[in-house]
C-alpha cells in the first residue's frame, strides 16, 4: 500500500511539473473545471485576508489534476484525501542511526526518535474477533488490527537554542511511523516532512502506517507557544 502511495505521489509531482502551455485545449478546460470543483467554501470572513488560511496543493481525485490553493483546517481535515504537500518552504531532513529524524531549516529543529513497540509495557484490548482495538485504554492509529512494530517515543522542539519537548498525549496514539526518504530520477521523496509557514509556524506531516492501517497525520507548531494543532485521518 505504501509502495502505491509513493507511486501516486510520484506522479503528483510530474503532473505538477508539466506548464499549462503544454496542455492541450481539452486538458486545460479539464484543469479549470477541477478547480472549480474543488475550491473549498471558506467562512465570508476569511475570504478577504490570509488569518487562518494555509498554502496547499490538492489533488483531484477524479481529474488527476493537481493545483495551488489556499485553504482552512477544517477544511483540510474534512478534505484530507485530497492534500498533497503544503507550498512553503521545506525544512531539511536527516536521519542519524535509522532512529531518529531531524528536520531542521536556520535555527528551527524538529527531532522525532523511533523505537520498537514494546508489547508488555502497555494494556492491550482486544475485540471478541481477536483484533486490537485499543493501546492503554485509547484508539490508535497505525495497524489494521495488529499490534504495532514501531512506536514515536520522543519529539523535540528546538528554536534558537531553546528545546521545548512535546507532550507524549499530542502522539502517544501513533504507530508505524516512517522516516525513510527514497531517491529517484524525479527527486527526493521523504514519508516525513516539515514546513516553515510566513505565519513563523513549523508544520511537519507525516504518512504512516501501511495497508489498511495507513494514515496522515499533520501537526503544527508556533514557535513561541509549541504544538498548536493536530489533524489525523485517511489520506487514500
Amino acid at each position: 500500500m505504501k509502495k502505491i502511495i509513493y507511486v501516486i505521489i510520484s506522479l503528483i509531482s510530474l503532473i505538477s511539473c508539466q506548464p499549462d502551455s503544454q496542455k492541450s485545449e481539452g486538458e486545460r478546460k479539464e484543469l479549470v473545471t477541477a478547480k472549480k470543483e474543488t475550491q473549498p467554501n471558506l467562512p465570508d470572513e476569511q475570504v478577504s485576508g490570509t488569518a487562518g488560511l494555509y498554502k496547499v496543493e490538492l489533488f483531484h481525485p477524479v481529474s488527476e489534476e493537481i493545483y495551488d490553493t489556499t485553504v482552512t483546517l477544517s477544511y483540510l481535515e474534512e478534505h484530507l484525501y485530497t492534500f498533497a504537500k503544503f507550498n512553503y518552504p521545506k525544512l531539511t531532513s536527516r536521519i542519524e542511526e535509522e532512529k531518529t529524524l531531524i528536520l531542521s531549516k536556520n535555527k528551527i529543529q524538529f527531532k522525532m526518535d523511533v523505537l520498537a513497540f514494546d508489547s508488555s509495557s502497555h494494556e492491550l484490548t482486544y475485540s471478541t474477533g481477536g483484533f486490537l482495538e485499543k493501546i492503554d485504554g485509547k484508539s490508535f492509529w497505525g495497524t489494521d488490527g495488529n499490534i504495532p512494530e514501531k512506536a514515536i517515543s520522543k519529539m523535540v522542539l528546538t528554536i534558537e537554542g531553546e528545546s521545548k519537548g512535546i507532550p507524549k498525549e499530542y502522539y502517544r496514539d501513533l504507530f508505524e511511523p516512517t522516516i525513510d526518504c527514497h531517491s529517484s530520477g524525479d527527486g527526493t521523496f521523504c514519508y516525513t516532512n516539515g514546513y516553515l509557514t510566513d505565519k513563523n509556524e513549523i508544520i511537519v506531516t507525516m504518512l504512516n502506517g501501511d495497508g489498511a492501517g495507513a494514515y496522515i497525520a499533520i501537526m503544527i507548531f508556533d514557535q513561541k507557544k509549541g504544538f498548536k494543532e493536530r489533524i489525523i485521518g485517511l489520506g487514500f
